[in-house]
């Protein structure tokens, strides 16, 4: 039906931005009355689970003052074991990160971009990948070579984007949606935030630290008013290399600690 009514069908995603429960009812073309059998079809969703847009309550939280502990936001962590659950996924309990009763290698996942179609005044690709997946196929942390994942495309569903995550010990990726990422990680886990030098944006930060999960920055020198439209930016590897040393170092050298802002 969503080719039928396009219109209709958009006004509904849109509406998916936020906990909204009421659109079900109304989700028809406007002016135009649909027979019973039809508006069945529309209403079939009796439970629906959504979290709240990033300029909601409580990922902009660190704008508030407002403190929660490591891993202890009840609404995230409700949310992420009702969405787990929903999929018949089983949690990992943590991050072999932090597991110090085994000496297997990390699993990392490296997130990829590609050039929206018409959007061309955004990229945030990253033009040197392939110096990147060098650095993560170090053998002396890591299992084999990184997962290289795009959720961007429609081979992704979601279950496969949480299942790839719950195994992933270490999140490499430049700022951007696909980052949401961060909320199936297991505890205990590193994500490094690739951005922009001047760029201010904490919702996965926040995300991280509400759901007991490592968080470090990696500012490459290029600001936003900078970006290279169409050919992306150049991550400098030398540099990411030592970030992802000191960064497992510092969490090793806490121990169980988790949700730390590296």
């Amino acid at each position: 039906r969503k080719d039928l009514y396009s219109t209709a069908y958009a006004e509904l995603l849109h509406k998916l931005i936020g906990p909204n429960f009421q659109m079900i009812e109304h989700f028809r073309p406007k002016g135009e009355s649909l027979p019973e059998s039809v508006l069945e079809e529309f209403t079939c969703v009796r439970t629906l689970l959504t979290t709240p847009n990033e300029f909601s309550s409580p990922l902009t939280a660190h704008d508030t003052g407002h403190k929660v502990d490591c891993g202890q936001s009840g609404l995230i962590q409700e949310f992420k074991q009702r969405s787990l659950e929903s999929f018949d996924i089983v949690p990992q309990p943590k991050s072999r990160l932090i597991d110090q009763s085994t000496t297997r290698k990390l699993r990392v996942t490296f997130l990829v971009r590609r050039q929206f179609q018409q959007r061309k005044d955004v990229s945030r690709i990253i033009a040197n990948e392939q110096d990147v997946i060098d650095v993560l196929t170090d053998e002396e942390f890591f299992e084999g070579s990184p997962d290289v994942c795009n959720f961007g495309e429609e081979t992704w569903t979601m279950r496969k984007q949480m299942e790839q995550m719950q195994r992933t010990d270490i999140l490499v990726g430049f700022h951007g949606g696909q980052l949401t990422g961060v909320m199936w990680l297991p505890k205990g886990a590193l994500v490094i935030e690739i951005m922009e030098k001047d760029r201010g944006h904490y919702m996965y930060e926040t995300m991280a630290l509400y759901t007991g999960v490592n968080h470090r920055t990696f500012r490459i020198q290029t600001a936003m008013s900078e970006e290279r439209r169409g050919v992306g930016y150049t991550v400098p590897a030398a540099e990411i290399k030592r970030e992802l040393s000191d960064a497992i170092a510092s969490v090793r050298e806490t121990g169980a600690t988790i949700g730390v802002n590296l």
